[in-house]
């Protein structure tokens, strides 16, 4: 028995939340590295991959 493929919508969603765990994986690298450049690296990472996960949301709930 072949599985079943997902829909474009649980797809998406998934993506959306990879991102977000991506992010604040990289946000909590930043709350707790000493080295300064790379925890503001970091937190920028993490806020663009938080914007991104909401824009993979947003454009799901539209459809």
């Amino acid at each position: 028995m072949a599985p079943e493929r997902l829909s474009t919508e649980h797809r998406a969603a998934r993506l959306a939340r990879l991102i977000a765990y991506v992010a604040l994986g990289a946000l909590a690298f930043a709350v707790t590295s000493a080295d300064a450049a790379r925890a503001e690296a970091a937190f920028h990472g993490a806020l663009l991959g938080l914007v991104a996960a909401t824009a993979v949301d947003w454009l799901r709930a539209r459809r």
